[in-house]
């Protein structure tokens, strides 16, 4: 019966052994699948401050793009406005000019027969003509300012567009 015993003995500290390698390798195992799950979580967490970070940018990035389309609107209405009251002026004071002209003219040339009608009264132009050369002068100095505020308004927003440009690059 002495080596039955020992058998049982044997066979009884080999499954406690097991057990104790089987109970230290579920420790090893549970803190390995909790360092998984830690990193796990870093990684998502990583990944929702990427896109946290993302959406901020984008929406940081849609708001200066409006500000800078509505700086531009309203840039291109400044030149666009200078421009016209600059053309309306000149065009005043051309008007003005041609209309003091035929005054100064009807005051010279007004035919005395018709003192009761309302009529335009003749202005000469160097070549002896009446009215027409006036008019046809009136007509070009008109269309010069016209053509002048538009190199104006072209150049106006030339340059802006070049300091919008230089503005972008150097940012």
């Amino acid at each position: 019966m002495g080596i039955l015993a020992f058998w049982r003995e044997g066979i009884i500290a080999l499954l406690i052994a097991v057990a104790g390698l089987l109970w230290l390798n579920g420790k090893a195992e549970s803190a390995r699948a909790a360092k998984w799950q830690t990193r796990s979580i870093e990684t998502q967490a990583a990944f929702d401050q990427t896109v946290a970070n993302y959406r901020g940018a984008t929406e940081l990035a849609k708001a200066q793009d409006a500000a800078h389309a509505a700086r531009v609107e309203r840039d291109q209405n400044v030149v666009s406005l200078e421009t016209l009251d600059a053309y309306r002026k000149e065009l005043d004071a051309l008007k003005l000019r041609y209309a003091n002209l035929r005054v100064r003219a009807g005051e010279a040339g007004t035919n005395k027969g018709n003192i009761g009608k309302s009529r335009m009264p003749e202005v000469s132009n160097p070549s002896g003509g009446s009215n027409q050369g006036a008019v046809a002068d009136f007509a070009c100095e008109a269309n010069d300012l016209q053509l002048r505020a538009l190199i104006a308004w072209v150049v106006g927003q030339w340059h802006l567009n070049k300091e919008m440009e230089s503005d972008k690059n150097g940012s």
